[in-house]
């Protein structure tokens, strides 16, 4: 098991150290305390990001109705 620090994470998320300390501190992400350190090992990370996940939605494409401009002479 690989644990990564908040600086790890961060760089990884792409965000600020505050954030991931706002996501340890709202128990959104599982963590272990090692010596004062917060350590997220990789498997708690990927499953916050799955549980962040935004699936597509299928939608059916209207067909839009445009006006027929019978004065313009293409």
């Amino acid at each position: 098991m690989k644990l990564l620090t908040v600086n790890d994470v961060a760089e990884i998320l792409k965000a600020s150290r505050s954030f991931v300390y706002d996501l340890l501190a709202n128990r959104k992400m599982a963590y272990f305390t090692v010596g004062g350190k917060r350590l997220i090992s990789e498997d708690d990370l990927l499953s916050y990001l799955d549980s962040q996940r935004v699936e597509p939605t299928e939608t059916k494409k209207k067909k839009v109705s445009r006006p027929k401009l019978k004065h313009i002479k293409l």
